[in-house]
């Protein structure tokens, strides 16, 4: 009679091992942590007040029908992901998952494509946060800060790039608890502003929810677009972009896999929660930011010229800055998830000797990390991988 004999659970160093590399940094995050960094990254605070505007203005209350749209086509990418996250629980995520199933040219190419979009995804962010730093500083100091002007732009987003890098240079602890933080923070930005809101009392029945008003013709389309009268073959075609700028990023879960405990079995759950609750508060706050919209002539109107902060200005003055304040926090810790990923996409890079200066990208800090009898690492086995070839 045979006997099936399940197959022999490998560590988290054995599968390294397998990979053709050495535990080299401190394996310290929980599946809470991996699933935190993916979450701030992803950040329904940071996509919903960076795009209201544009979901809104576009396609009419309406829009938010493209969230859950969006969730369900966006976690069959997160099961690849995480399916491939699992079998190669390696730093550096994407460029790995293209090198081991594909080959190291192919993955190389893709790591780049995807470190192009980090740093773009840090610009996006670092830059979004600003009219909401000048609103509170206003309000807080008295300070006159021209969101638009170039000086103070620049300033304010190299500060945050700034403290953002050297949170991350000081190891994945630190990192885990701007990242818990940032969770916590979207959680009080995303229910407690839907509660707020619905405290002060929603103008709007839930019907509203399901009206474009007249988001389909340019005549009544408060950003001026001219869709010729078709709503889901025009405007929630570019409403949807609001949607899709939001459920991106938990994809880094895998990026610090070699930093996570059991990485293989936490990944694939990391993204996937980190998506679902992701929905869920996306949801519930762009809920409550329409239904809060005036009501009467004119409501709809003012609410997309002056976004969020004009939905929000109904509630008393102190708690309009305890949710800026949140606002910013959020901001913050997506730009610093954002700046992990692309570190761990640089290190693993540098281990691998397929960047210019490698040796010193995949240099591991003695006071932060775990650090091996050499500073620098090289595959071990696999330190013949033809990147010359390419």
């Amino acid at each position: 009679m045979a006997v099936d004999i399940a197959p022999p659970i490998i560590d988290d160093q054995q599968r390294l091992g397998q990979l053709g590399y050495r535990q080299e940094l401190s394996r310290v995050l929980s599946l809470f942590d991996n699933f935190s960094v993916a979450f701030s990254y992803l950040s329904p605070v940071v996509g919903i007040y960076s795009l209201f505007v544009l979901g809104a203005g576009m396609g009419g209350p309406a829009y938010i029908w493209t969230i859950p749209v969006v969730v369900f086509f966006m976690l069959f990418v997160a099961m690849v992901f995480g399916e491939l996250g699992s079998h190669y629980p390696v730093s550096g995520a994407l460029y790995q998952y293209g090198k081991f199933s594909v080959g190291p040219s192919y993955g190389w190419w893709i790591g780049w494509v995807y470190g192009f979009a980090l740093l773009a995804t840090v610009a996006s962010v670092d830059t979004g946060v600003i009219s909401y730093v000048t609103t509170l500083t206003h309000n807080w100091f008295g300070w006159n800060l021209n969101p638009a002007s170039h000086s103070v732009i620049l300033w304010i987003t190299v500060i945050f790039i700034v403290l953002q890098f050297a949170l991350n240079a000081a190891g994945a602890k630190v990192l885990s608890h701007v990242a818990r933080a940032g969770v916590y923070v979207e959680t009080i930005g995303t229910f407690g502003v839907a509660l707020a809101l619905g405290v002060h009392g929603f103008n709007h029945g839930f019907g509203f929810l399901f009206q474009t008003e007249g988001a389909q013709r340019v005549a009544t389309n408060q950003l001026g677009a001219n869709f010729n009268g078709n709503w889901i073959t025009g405007a929630a075609l570019i409403a949807v972009l609001a949607s899709v700028y939001i459920f991106y990023g938990f994809e880094s879960a895998g990026d610090i896999a070699e930093e996570t405990r059991s990485a293989s079995r936490q990944i694939p759950r990391a993204m996937r929660l980190a998506l679902i609750y992701g929905g869920i508060a996306s949801f519930v706050l762009v809920m409550a930011l329409l239904l809060a919209i005036p009501a009467g002539p004119g409501g709809w109107a003012a609410a997309i010229a002056g976004g969020p902060s004009a939905i929000l200005s109904v509630l008393p003055s102190w708690l309009q800055d305890v949710f800026l304040l949140l606002v910013c926090i959020a901001f913050f810790s997506c730009g610093t998830a954002v700046q992990a990923a692309a570190s761990r996409v640089t290190y693993s890079y540098g281990r691998d000797g397929a960047i210019p200066g490698g040796g010193v990208m995949s240099r591991i800090s003695a006071r932060f990390k775990t650090r091996s009898t050499r500073c620098c690492s090289r595959p071990s086995s696999q330190s013949s991988l033809p990147f010359s070839s390419m």
